[in-house]
C-alpha cells in the first residue's frame, strides 16, 4: 500500500490537467470532422442531383444573360403632320410622310430593370412623277409639266435609357426615352437638274415594346425578338437648298410613328463559339 500511495504521489497535477484538456481537444476535432464529412455528403447528392445542362444559379435569374442588348430592327414609319394641299403635287408630297425606318441600337443594363445606351434610326421615303405641276421649293416658282423625283431620309442618334420589367423568365417590357439630333437630307431631281436639302435640329426619341427571348436552355437564351412601337418628336426652324440655311416662316413637323420589329442579342450566341 505504501508504494502504491507513492506512485499515485508521484503524478503531478498539471499532467492530469494536460490529459483533460488533450481529450477534449480531440472530442471537439472528432465532432468537426463528422459535422464536415456530413456537409461534403450534402453537396455531393446536390451535384448528383443537377442537371449537366442547367446554369449556375446567381443572385438572380437574369444577371447571366441579360446585361447587353445589341441588335437592329426595322418597320413602317409614319409622319403625323400633314400641311399638303390636296392638288396633284401636295398629294406627291403627302405619300413622302410614309415611309420605312430601320435601325440599331447598344445597351447596357446596370441592373435587371435599368439600362443605358445609344440608339440610332433612320427613315428614308422616295416618290417621283411625271407631267406634274410641282413646286421649286427653294424659289417657289412652278415648274409646268416637270419629272420629279425625291428621296428623304431621316436620321437620328442620341442617348437612350432604358427601363426593363420581366413578365416572366423569358418576356419583358421595355421603355426607352431618348433625347438626340436629327440630319435630314432630301435628294430632289427636276427635270434633270440634281437639288441636295439638308438640315439638322434637337429632338427625341421613345420605345415602347416587348422583348421574347428565344433559344432553349440547352444553347442558351442570347437571341430577343422584339415588337416595338415608336414616337420621335422633332420640328425644323431653317433649310438648306445648297445655297446656305434660310430660316423657315413655318417650322416643319416632323414628328413620327413607328411600327418596328427587332432581333437583338445579350451575349455572344452560345451555339455560334467555337468550343475546345
Amino acid at each position: 500500500l505504501i508504494a502504491l500511495k507513492e506512485k499515485v504521489g508521484a503524478i503531478n497535477i498539471n499532467d492530469i490537467e494536460k490529459i483533460k484538456k488533450s481529450s477534449s481537444k480531440n472530442s471537439k476535432l472528432k465532432d468537426e470532422v463528422e459535422v464536415e464529412s456530413e456537409k461534403n455528403t450534402e453537396k455531393e447528392v446536390e451535384i448528383d442531383e443537377k442537371s449537366p445542362l442547367e446554369d449556375e444559379k446567381s443572385i438572380s435569374d437574369f444577371d447571366n444573360y441579360l446585361k447587353f442588348r445589341v441588335g437592329f430592327r426595322g418597320g413602317y414609319g409614319n409622319i403625323m403632320n400633314n400641311p399638303f394641299g390636296t392638288d396633284a403635287f401636295g398629294l406627291y408630297q403627302a405619300k413622302m410622310l410614309r415611309g420605312w425606318t430601320f435601325g440599331s441600337d447598344f445597351s447596357y443594363f446596370f441592373t435587371d430593370n435599368i439600362g443605358l445606351g445609344v440608339f440610332y434610326t433612320n427613315y428614308q421615303t422616295t416618290n417621283s412623277a411625271k407631267n406634274i405641276s410641282a413646286v421649286n421649293q427653294a424659289s417657289g416658282a412652278v415648274i409646268e409639266n416637270a419629272i420629279i423625283s425625291n428621296k428623304v431620309s431621316h436620321k437620328y442618334v442620341g442617348p437612350i435609357l432604358y427601363y426593363r420589367k420581366h413578365i416572366d423568365y423569358k418576356t419583358m417590357v421595355v421603355l426607352g426615352v431618348s433625347g438626340g439630333k436629327y440630319f435630314i437630307s432630301d435628294k430632289a431631281i427636276e427635270n434633270g437638274l440634281e437639288f441636295k436639302n439638308t438640315s439638322n435640329t434637337y429632338g427625341g426619341a421613345a420605345t415602347l415594346g416587348l422583348d421574347f427571348l428565344i433559344g432553349s436552355d440547352a444553347t442558351g437564351r442570347d437571341v430577343i425578338f422584339s415588337i416595338e412601337g415608336g414616337y420621335n418628336y422633332g420640328k425644323l426652324n431653317h433649310m438648306n437648298y445648297g445655297a446656305g440655311k434660310v430660316s423657315l416662316a413655318n417650322p416643319i413637323d416632323i414628328s413620327r410613328l413607328d411600327l418596328t420589329i427587332g432581333l437583338r442579342f445579350t451575349r455572344f450566341p452560345r451555339y455560334l463559339r467555337l468550343s475546345n
